[in-house]
């Protein structure tokens, strides 16, 4: 068995952010990728290292970061925890993001290496019994890789999360675009009528397999989300993906519900590391405007 070490899929050439998402690798070495986003005017670009020194790490910052352009710098730290407000590299400094990171604090990744038995007892007792739960439910486990009434439900459920949350609604062409291409799964819990009452979108980037999105209708029956996420990582191991990773965390609060059903079904915790940034002068100077003026607008 090959050695259970998660490597974040974020560094994986293949992953979403620039098949679909609009960035471009503009550098690939051991322990260190760079991406690069234009939004309008602004260059955002995104160092993810992962064991890279400290000095070929400044000569990437000095080549490839912002301090002449108007632009955005992103520094990912996969090895490094949050324990300082700030980091000066390349000659240029950079402020810790504590909100707003790129990337999640931490995730957690199922090792599909391992036997369905294993799976299944790593799930947890409480989660087990909700999957029986489920099942007596006459509750049914779909997968679909089309745009079909499971991707109409999907933004049915989401949607008012989305508004609620203040979060951003993935554009539908997108996801649709990924599912043509055989990157996504579709998969939804349907009741006995065929109708969906979870829908989970699943991205594929192999060896990985990454959950995307996911939402439920307003009334669901307990342990179906536990049921969708079961079937899930059979389905995967089936098709012969070694890694589930679940999708991210926001915190490790005991408290947090998503942090609370992501640890239950039984992955092993990986620290995301520290995220710091730094904006450019001309930049700085607008995007302070401009928080100054949300914050006074309330937006």
């Amino acid at each position: 068995m090959e050695e259970s070490i998660y490597t974040p899929v974020f560094l994986h050439p293949k992953w979403a952010a620039e098949k679909y998402y609009g960035w471009t690798c503009i550098r690939q070495e051991s322990g260190l990728r760079v991406i690069r986003k234009r939004v309008g005017p602004v260059e955002k670009t995104l160092f993810m290292a992962n064991g890279i020194g400290n000095r070929e790490l400044g000569e990437a910052i000095v080549k490839y970061g912002s301090s002449k352009r108007f632009g955005i710098d992103i520094l990912h730290k996969f090895c490094s925890a949050q324990t300082i407000p700030g980091v000066e590299v390349g000659g240029q400094f950079f402020t810790l993001l504590t909100k707003g990171r790129q990337l999640n604090i931490g995730t957690f990744a199922i090792d599909l290496a391992l036997d369905e038995e294993q799976l299944w007892k790593n799930f947890g007792p409480k989660s087990r019994n909700m999957v029986r739960k489920a099942r007596e439910g006459d509750v049914e486990f779909r997968v679909t890789t089309q745009p079909t009434q499971d991707l109409d439900a999907f933004y049915s459920f989401y949607k008012p999360v989305v508004e609620r949350l203040g979060l951003q609604l993935p554009p539908r062409p997108l996801i649709e675009k990924m599912l043509r291409g055989d990157d996504l799964l579709c998969l939804a819990a349907v009741d006995s009528t065929g109708v969906p009452v979870i829908t989970n979108l699943v991205y594929l980037c192999e060896p990985y397999a990454y959950y995307l999105y996911g939402a439920s209708a307003p009334k669901v029956a307990g342990g179906v989300g536990q049921f969708v996420q079961w079937e899930t990582m059979r389905l995967l191991k089936e098709r012969g993906y070694r890694w589930y990773d679940l999708g991210g965390v926001a915190t490790t609060s005991p408290s947090d519900g998503i942090y609370a059903f992501k640890k239950a079904l039984g992955g092993q915790y990986v620290d995301l590391g520290s995220e710091y940034r730094r904006i450019s002068p001309p930049v700085a100077q607008v995007y302070e405007w401009l928080t100054k003026l949300r914050g006074t607008l309330h937006i």
